[in-house]
């Protein structure tokens, strides 16, 4: 067991997976982390409702006692890299983000398999690989990109609010964990994901209803709100009005003389 950070790394073992036939992942859950990094093809991955479509040089992290499978059938060519391993912490870390593009590093993976079978072989060696190769490619701790991130975060939410929009896309949008967003949005703003998205549909609406000469129904349907009576229960709970009495209270304007 490595340890640093108060965190530890403790490798549980990897393998090289390849094939040349049609192949999905399996349902399974797993006690250990567990990486997937593609070296060939494509694999697609289902996580706690959440897809990705992990291509070369793209890796993913799972989490223990998380059930993971398959989407889709793998076609052509398939090879990845997987490793178990067992962590304190890994969240903070990873500052909770769990997809990682373009690492493009098959040197390492071929090194630590390499030590986890070779006879005779420090067992320290893939655990000190891998905890080498995490720190150096996954840990995240600057202050400034995480004030990015949640800016970003903020104005792709902006114009994307919709009733279908959940913070599951969110996560996905960015590749982090909802938890992780939640709680970078909650000390920014002091609401989390899901409240995020409503109030930025409020916001939408109101702007709307102020701005512009469309019907009630019109802008029920450009926030794309299917069910136009959905539309109406929504704002009405949120704002304590109608769309016709908020538009209505503010309809009244004071022009000043010179």
């Amino acid at each position: 067991m490595l340890s640093f950070d108060n965190n530890y790394i403790i490798f549980n073992g990897m393998g090289l997976f390849s094939t040349n036939s049609n192949w999905i992942h399996p349902s399974i859950t797993e006690v250990t982390y567990e990486i997937i990094y593609v070296v060939s093809g494509t694999v697609y991955l289902k996580e706690n409702g959440v897809s990705y479509e992990l291509k070369t040089g793209d890796m993913i992290i799972l989490k223990p006692d998380v059930n993971h499978k398959g989407y889709k059938d793998s076609t052509g060519k398939t090879s990845f890299y997987w490793v178990h391993f067992f962590a304190k912490d890994l969240e903070s870390l990873t500052n909770g983000k769990w997809l990682f593009s373009g690492v493009n590093q098959d040197y390492i993976f071929k090194e630590m398999l390499h030590f986890s079978r070779k006879e005779n072989s420090s067992p320290v060696m893939p655990e000190l690989l891998l905890t080498q190769f995490l720190i150096n490619n996954v840990q995240d701790t600057s202050d400034e990109k995480s004030r990015k991130l949640v800016k970003d975060i903020f104005e792709w939410t902006r114009i994307n609010a919709s009733p279908s929009l959940k913070a599951t896309d969110i996560a996905k949008n960015f590749c982090y964990s909802v938890d992780h967003l939640s709680r970078l949005i909650k000390k920014e703003y002091g609401k989390n994901l899901k409240q995020l998205i409503t109030d930025l549909i409020v916001e939408k609406a109101k702007s709307l209803l102020l701005n512009t000469n469309w019907s009630v129904k019109e802008i029920g349907a450009s926030l794309e709100f299917g069910d136009f009576n959905k539309f109406l229960k929504f704002f009405k709970y949120h704002t304590g009005k109608t769309p016709s009495e908020y538009r209505n209270s503010y309809s009244i304007t004071h022009m000043n003389k010179k």
